[in-house]
C-alpha cells in the first residue's frame, strides 16, 4: 500500500503525519490507550519532559 507515493505534491506539503495520510485516503484509524510514559520525543519540550522523567527515578 503506497498512499505516500499517491499524494499529490501539495498534499505531501500539507499532511505532516501517517494518521492525516490514511484519513485523507479514506483508511479506517483507530486510537489505541498507550502509557504516559511512552514518551515521543521530537520537540526540546518532550526532551525536557524525558529528563525530568529520569531525573525522578
Amino acid at each position: 500500500m503506497d498512499l505516500y507515493g499517491s499524494l499529490s505534491a501539495e498534499e505531501k506539503e500539507i499532511l505532516t503525519d501517517a494518521c492525516k495520510i490514511f484519513v485523507i485516503k479514506g483508511k479506517n484509524v483507530a486510537l489505541a490507550k498507550g502509557e504516559y510514559s511512552n514518551l515521543k520525543i521530537t520537540t526540546v519540550t518532550d526532551l525536557k519532559i524525558a529528563k525530568s522523567m529520569i531525573e525522578e527515578e
